[in-house]
């Protein structure tokens, strides 16, 4: 006896809207995260689930987003463009079941924020690849980040960033409130390697329903070929903090980190227990620039133990661990 299937148009999976993902990249410390949580504060980006992928062993960037939102999921010592599709997939697919579920809030779009080492284009390919698996889902736009402090030196010497930015449906111009901003030498970086539509974050209105409405038009302006593995490019180091850090000596530590390695080392992360700190408070560095000094409302996790993770070129494969062992940290 033969069975009629069912019509497609009364499954429920199939009445449903692909739900739009947003792939946020750019080079470390271009400012993704704090683009994000902004947004997230403001109002920008409500109804919206976050992936969080980052390139070390310890993760911090979801811990400031997620202050903000309840839907953040992190991959943690890894890029998305480094063989985590099946991570990807799983995140994914997390996000529906726990919202199906009342574990979290619906959600109607997604973003994806790449680690700053991440190539988007193997991310995208991902979806394109296998239709089915993420049937639930729709790639939409990359936006690539680029700083007006350190975007020129990034995008001359680093062929990540370069490629970030050639699949760029749009592009962020972040960091114009530093004093060493230079919007335009950066406008002018930016235009001789894409002829992307540029916003400058806080002081346009990023279009982010835009964002989302569109689909990826930069995926043949490069190729695979010649990528190499980030093993092969930058070093990374973590470690755990296990004390209270006198303030002085982290001082004089960051102001040896900037003064001698500022070229070497690409990115610095921590949270970090300091004395007479109640509160964890966040460490960023980006070269030579060192961020102001965040806090957290509270200790992950309801422990006071803090990290660090050191990320540095691949010219300089010991210099993270001498870094950290500078900082007498106990390693885990």
């Amino acid at each position: 006896m033969s069975q009629t299937l069912p019509d497609p148009a009364a499954v429920p999976l199939f009445r449903q809207a692909a739900i739009p993902v947003v792939i946020v990249t750019g080079f470390l410390g271009s400012g993704k995260t704090t683009l994000i949580r902004d947004l997230l504060t403001n109002g920008g980006l409500t109804d919206t689930a976050i992936i969080v992928s980052e390139f070390g062993e310890i993760g911090l960037d979801h811990l400031i987003v997620r202050e903000v939102g309840d839907q953040i999921v992190l991959l943690e010592n890894g890029c998305l463009c480094c063989g985590q599709s099946g991570d990807l997939a799983q995140a994914l697919r997390m996000l529906l079941e726990e919202s199906e579920r009342g574990g979290i809030p619906p959600f109607a779009r997604v973003v994806i924020e790449t680690s700053g080492l991440a190539d988007p284009l193997p991310i995208l390919q991902t979806f394109l690849a296998d239709p089915l698996r993420f049937s639930r889902y729709r790639p939409a736009s990359i936006v690539t980040v680029v700083d007006a402090v350190l975007g020129v030196g990034i995008l001359a010497s680093h062929d990540t960033a370069r490629r970030q930015l050639a699949l760029a449906d749009h592009v962020i111009v972040t960091k114009l409130d530093l004093p060493a901003a230079d919007l335009r030498g950066t406008t002018a970086a930016i235009s001789g390697l894409t002829d992307t539509g540029m916003f400058h974050s806080g002081r346009d209105t990023l279009p982010w329903q835009e964002f989302f409405a569109t689909i990826p038009s930069g995926i043949g302006n490069v190729s695979m070929e010649g990528l190499q593995p980030h093993s092969q490019l930058y070093h990374t180091r973590s470690a755990r903090i296990e004390t209270d850090l006198d303030p002085v000596h982290l001082s004089r530590w960051i102001a040896r980190l900037t003064g001698q390695h500022g070229t070497e080392v690409l990115r610095v992360k921590g949270l970090l227990p300091i004395v007479g700190e109640e509160r964890p408070v966040i460490l960023q560095m980006s070269r030579h620039l060192v961020h102001q000094h965040q806090r957290l409302t509270e200790w992950p996790e309801a422990r006071r133990q803090g990290f660090v993770t050191i990320i540095c070129d691949g010219a300089t494969p010991d210099l993270p661990a001498h870094l950290i062992n500078a900082l007498d940290l106990v390693c885990h």
